[in-house]
């Protein structure tokens, strides 16, 4: 299996930008990692999989303030499903379009920068952190999954970006269960280039 970062030439990962950072004042944990490229650069896929979902406003759909101004979500052949945010999809990429490794599917905004998560599912679970849901992205380029360890934001508070186990009204157990990690997929035949 073929696996790609989505931005081939970018600037170091580095704090705020790196696998669990913490963010908002130590409130909430960075569900992916932050790949700085300057505005235009291609944004391709990361594996061989199919376009599940593609937003050019992401900040107008609900479930995805925060991720636009476009994003573009991928279920790859590995069954993980890859958000590459911040971005401007690709003119004509549309939902159910197959897609190779490498395959451009689209371009780095004026933010400069592509998030890119590696989720276990398509959308978080209700009543849980996106950071439960996810893997790290550059372990799993080395075909790792590593995922949320149970450590807590410095702050934590009692909202939907908090990791439940770390919720001061959370009494379930410490850490909370992850969902399984997906198994793989057929994406099917004649893919984008």
């Amino acid at each position: 299996m073929t696996r790609v970062k989505p931005v081939e030439r970018h600037g170091a990962i580095i704090a705020r930008g790196v696998w669990l950072a913490r963010r908002s004042d130590g409130k909430r944990l960075h569900a992916g990692v932050d790949l700085s490229a300057p505005p235009g650069g291609p944004v391709v896929s990361p594996e061989d999989g199919r376009v599940e979902l593609v937003l050019e406003d992401a900040d107008a759909v609900q479930g995805w303030k925060g991720y636009g101004p476009g994003v573009v979500l991928i279920r790859g052949t590995s069954g993980a499903f890859h958000n590459l945010s911040h971005v401007i999809p690709a003119p004509g990429l549309a939902v159910g379009d197959v897609v190779q490794a490498g395959a451009r599917v689209a371009s780095q905004s004026s933010l400069r920068h592509v998030h890119w998560e590696v989720r276990a599912v398509k959308q978080p679970t209700a009543g849980r952190a996106v950071v439960e849901d996810c893997g790290d992205p550059l372990a799993w380029l080395e075909g790792r999954i590593e995922r949320w360890d149970g450590r807590c934001p410095e702050t934590p508070v009692d909202d939907y970006r908090t990791p439940r186990a770390c919720r001061p009204s959370w009494r379930g157990p410490r850490p909370a269960p992850l969902v399984p990690w997906p198994s793989s997929s057929e994406p099917g035949t004649s893919p984008r280039s």
